[in-house]
């Protein structure tokens, strides 16, 4: 298994979605943790940061979350205390309030 960052989706455009349907949808696809941080890099000012234990689901949400943002979305290893090994994968989506 890779242990690298990957990218999900395409597109161009950028549409801002609430921060309680990301997180939604989050919890939906298995996510263990979350939170709701400021970030420069993020149109939008804001993103949700997801946990996820396995790489698959971490995948799939982001797959969702392209497609409602309209570009893509990284997935990157990361590390939580939450998890067997300390070993997950997170991905962060730029939402609004």
């Amino acid at each position: 298994m890779s242990r690298s960052s990957f990218f999900v989706g395409f597109g161009r455009s950028c549409v801002a979605v609430g921060f309680r349907r990301v997180v939604g949808l989050a919890l939906a696809g298995g996510c263990f943790s979350w939170w709701l941080r400021p970030s420069a890099r993020s149109f939008s000012g804001l993103v949700v940061q997801s946990f996820f234990a396995s790489r698959s689901a971490a995948a799939a949400f982001a797959g969702r979350c392209s497609a409602l943002v309209g570009f893509a979305v990284v997935v990157r290893p990361a590390w939580s205390d939450a998890v067997a090994g300390g070993f997950c994968w997170a991905v962060s989506v730029p939402v609004v309030r």
